[in-house]
């Protein structure tokens, strides 16, 4: 079982999800494509905290990321400790390089390259 502060991550998952009902996220209907949507913002956010060398908030948007997904899970009742251990072993069973994802690592190694000081990124917003 995976815990986080005595929960297990599908109880905190029903909690994330009581947090965002209790603050009103399920006042409208909300949809898978939405919390895609939403989810694609938070990693968004977190990546140009890296740009802008905003290093501390990397985690809050990370965290963010996580909790739209254990909110979800909630809502849908899904059991994301079966989800994550299931992929885990299919990922640890996998060939090595598995699909062949060298471009992947490529443009993870040229955005790490070109990180830059925020003063010489114009077209980056401050602080995610």
């Amino acid at each position: 079982m995976i815990t986080v502060d005595n929960l297990s991550l599908n109880e905190l998952a029903e909690q994330c999800h009581a947090i965002s009902r209790a603050k009103g996220y399920y006042k409208q209907e909300v949809t898978l494509p939405g919390l895609i949507l939403r989810m694609h913002s938070e990693l968004s956010e977190a990546f140009r905290a890296y740009q802008n060398r905003n290093d501390e908030h990397i985690p809050e948007e990370l965290a963010d990321f996580i909790i739209s997904i254990l909110d979800w899970c909630g809502h849908e009742g899904i059991d994301i400790e079966t989800a994550i251990m299931r992929k885990v072993a299919t990922n640890r069973d996998r060939p090595y390089m598995h699909g062949d994802k060298r471009w992947d690592i490529h443009l993870i190694r040229k955005v790490t390259v070109k990180r830059k000081h925020p003063a010489e990124s114009p077209g980056c917003m401050p602080n995610g």
